[in-house]
Order: structure tokens, then C-alpha cells, then sequence
């Protein structure tokens, strides 16, 4: 099992490693809260799921805290044929990395660094949620959460804001609090309320030829 995991992670973490220098920070422990608001809403689940779908490929030692541990939404999830939202997270994280420290807890204890999923009580390092288009990074809760399902294109841009700056914490780099908005990855001052909130009409773009089915072409498709 041991060779296997050596050889599992040296295939897997070569660009990784490549910009790291070593394997220590893929060791270090990260803590995931994922708020009760953030449990109850389809939106919520979908950027947890998309944290942790990046997260698993990178860090190998994650805990995780569910606040509110019911169903799951999200019905046409890849590979996952899971009712209950923590057997997904489980399924999920074990699917990237079979051979990954993953846990889900009831207490955080001695991680690095620890991001909460949408306001909390419990003390974290990085905030983040999402509003319309928009992703929200912050050092604080966050007043401008909107867990409707018309932030669902915010919440993909949220995981990707809070994949980064996870690393960044467990690498000793800077961490600032930040909104993008996904349309034109452009920072936005949320007390403004100057940005596009949601997508009204449908995208028509004709006819349109897809060559390639990775990642580019995923979320183009998306």
C-alpha cells in the first residue's frame, strides 16, 4: 500500500511539486466548515463540492466540519451516487484520492489553516460565498451571502478564489480579501451594488464546434 500511495502521488503531484519545491505543505492539515446556511442550499453543496474537488488534488490531509449534515442536492453529480451530503463529500474526496486523509469531524483541530463555507462561529482563517456572479473571499463573515440558486455561477468562481488562497496560507503567501466577478473576472466593490447579479436571458452562441472534452471544454459546455 505504502509503494503504491509513493507512486500514486509522485505520478499525480509533479507540476505541484515542481512549483512548491517539496511535499511538506501537501501535508499540512486543512479544515473545511461548511455553515449551515451553506448545507441547506443546493448552491451552498455545489461550492463546497467544487472546493473540495480541488482540494483533494492537491492537499492530502483534510478535515471537515458539517454544521447541518442532510441531503444532497445535487443529483447529476459525476461518479456520485450518494443521498446524504457527508457520504458524497466521503465518496467524492476518496474518488480524487484514494489514498488521502480525509475526515469528516465534529471538532477542527491542529490544521494550518481553516476556511469556513459561508458564515460560522467557529473561528477560520479565510470566509467565502458567493452572490449572483460573484465570488467573495474575506478574513471576516461575510454580509453579502446570497445561497440562491441564482448564485450558482458565483459559487464556482468562490471555490476556485478559495483553492487559491489556501494554498497560498499553507505556502506562507499573502491572503486578501477579495470579489470577482465571473463574467469578466473583474474586482467588485460589493457595497456598490454595480455589478451583474445573475444571467436573465439564455446564451445564444450559434453554432459552435468543441474540439477537446477537458477542463476548457467542460466548463465551456457548463
Amino acid at each position: 500500500m505504502a509503494n503504491k500511495s509513493v507512486e500514486f502521488y509522485n505520478e499525480r503531484d509533479k507540476r505541484t511539486i515542481s512549483f512548491l519545491d517539496d511535499t511538506n505543505h501537501l501535508n499540512k492539515k486543512i479544515g473545511v466548515v461548511i455553515s449551515k446556511q451553506a448545507c441547506q442550499s443546493f448552491t451552498g453543496q455545489l461550492l463546497a463540492m467544487t472546493l473540495l474537488n480541488q482540494l483533494c488534488r492537491v492537499h492530502r490531509k483534510i478535515s471537515i466540519l458539517i454544521e447541518d449534515d442532510g441531503s444532497f442536492f445535487i443529483k447529476a453529480y459525476p461518479i456520485i451516487n450518494e443521498t446524504k451530503f457527508s457520504s458524497a463529500i466521503q465518496s467524492l474526496s476518496k474518488a480524487i484520492d484514494p489514498y488521502g486523509d480525509f475526515q469528516i469531524k465534529n471538532q477542527l483541530t491542529d490544521c494550518e489553516v481553516i476556511i469556513s463555507i459561508g458564515n460560522t462561529d467557529i473561528s477560520a482563517s479565510i470566509y467565502v460565498g458567493c452572490r449572483g456572479t460573484i465570488g467573495i473571499l474575506s478574513k471576516d463573515n461575510i454580509n453579502h451571502i446570497d445561497w440562491s440558486n441564482s448564485s450558482k455561477i458565483g459559487a464556482g468562481m468562490a471555490s476556485t478564489l478559495a483553492a487559491a488562497a489556501i494554498l497560498r496560507e499553507v505556502i506562507n503567501k499573502p491572503v486578501r480579501p477579495i470579489a470577482i466577478c465571473a463574467w469578466n473576472y473583474e474586482e467588485v466593490d460589493l457595497d456598490s451594488n454595480n455589478y451583474p447579479k445573475d444571467l436573465i436571458d439564455n446564451l445564444n452562441l450559434g453554432n459552435s464546434l468543441i474540439i477537446g472534452a477537458g477542463a476548457v471544454g467542460s466548463a465551456f459546455a457548463y
